[in-house]
């Protein structure tokens, strides 16, 4: 009986140690935007939580613009969702982001969507129809960087129309 026992434990932490090692295995990497800070006019933030209207912050501050862009540049991602399962958010926040680029007359896009707490799905404006970027990232923390008066947002403004 002993002899069951000690096999069975062994198996056990044999199986917990090789879970531990394929999870640690998922690796994140910084996104990546394609394009410098310095290319960039204006930046908006919108946000809205627990499905309440959506709101607007329109950066054109250069220090703004910069900080936007080291927090996004810097956002933990994986490509594949590699979380189990997520405890579904009581409060759902949400936030989209639109980056003016200066030279280029053209506008680039991210939103996340909350999958979790602390949990979700990001979509780049060059992703439409295809897999997004998953984070563990707070990233709808970034709306409260900026002190700036926000403004209710009409719905045609919204990055992927909502």
């Amino acid at each position: 009986m002993k002899h069951l026992l000690r096999n069975s434990i062994a198996a056990l932490l044999t199986l917990s140690l090789c879970l531990a090692l394929i999870s640690c295995g998922q690796k994140s990497e910084p996104l990546t935007l394609p394009f410098a800070a310095e290319d960039v006019s204006a930046a908006e933030v919108f946000f809205r939580e627990n499905h309440a209207d959506w709101q607007k912050k329109q950066l054109t501050d250069a220090q703004d613009i910069q900080l936007l862009w080291e927090k996004v540049n810097s956002l933990p991602i994986q490509k594949e969702n590699t979380y189990d399962s997520f405890a579904e958010p009581e409060n759902p926040r949400e936030i989209s982001f639109r980056f003016y680029l200066e030279n280029e007359n053209y506008s680039w896009l991210l939103a996340y969507d909350p999958l979790g707490v602390k949990a979700g799905a990001l979509y780049p404006s060059e992703l439409e129809n295809a897999t997004p970027y998953f984070t563990r990232a707070d990233v709808p923390a970034l709306w409260d960087l900026f002190d700036v008066p926000a403004v209710a947002a009409v719905p045609d403004e919204l990055p992927f129309a909502q």
